[in-house]
């Protein structure tokens, strides 16, 4: 397996596990097979214009967006596979109550490889190739050349704390995560990266709203 972390925006990131293909097919069970199928039909409901179907998408889609990006990536580390959802409350919170879970496996595993070095840190020519274009939204990349180190530090620093950004400069699109989807020939990333971005523009609008209620306080 390897791990790939994504940068949503200049203050979060989103590590995903990328299993060895030919290792999951040596164990592939039939839980794998229906969740595999599912998530085949599920992609080809999401293409649709509309009906029913596409109904349904966009209704569970906009439940699982409830479940923070960071939880997404961890349960994609502890090796089980995703039961069925469903849009009924009660499936809902169980299916909320055993992601939890899942994710502290996975948090769980991933400390255990660090612990035991048993990780190893190499770039990506792929994911630099993807986000070169991003390198003006990153802070202190702009103009570097024209700043010195000290300046480049400083702006940094206050662009980091800016209230009405708390999660910082956003750096992928829609467009992007789907390149990175087939760059990374994982498909899958692209519906966890376009979450991830969702709840990272949430909490940025949050912020600036925050920030307009208390400049109409004082």
């Amino acid at each position: 397996m390897r791990f790939v972390l994504l940068p949503i925006s200049t203050k979060r990131t989103l590590l995903y596990c990328i299993r060895n293909k030919e290792a999951a097919k040596q164990r592939t069970g039939l839980a794998d097979k229906v969740t595999t199928k599912v998530a085949s039909l599920w992609a080809s409901w999401e293409r649709r214009e509309g009906g029913w179907q596409r109904k349904v998408v966009d209704y569970g889609n906009h439940a699982l967006r409830r479940i923070p990006f960071q939880e997404w990536g961890l349960n994609h580390s502890s090796g089980s596979s995703y039961p069925c959802n469903t849009q009924s409350p009660f499936f809902y919170l169980a299916y909320r109550a055993w992601s939890h879970w899942r994710a502290i496996k996975g948090g769980q595993h991933v400390q255990f490889l660090i612990s035991n070095k048993l990780l190893s840190i190499t770039p990506s020519p792929i994911l630099d190739s993807v986000y070169s274009d991003r390198k003006p939204l990153l802070t202190g990349l702009k103009d570097a050349q024209t700043q010195t180190p000290t300046e480049e530090a400083a702006k940094a620093g206050d662009a980091g704390n800016d209230p009405e950004e708390p999660a910082g400069k956003v750096l992928l699109c829609r467009e992007t995560a789907a390149k990175l989807g087939k760059a990374l020939e994982h498909p899958e990333i692209e519906a966890e990266l376009e979450r991830a971005i969702w709840q990272v523009e949430q909490s940025n609008q949050a912020g600036r709203q925050e920030t307009v209620n208390s400049k109409k306080d004082n």
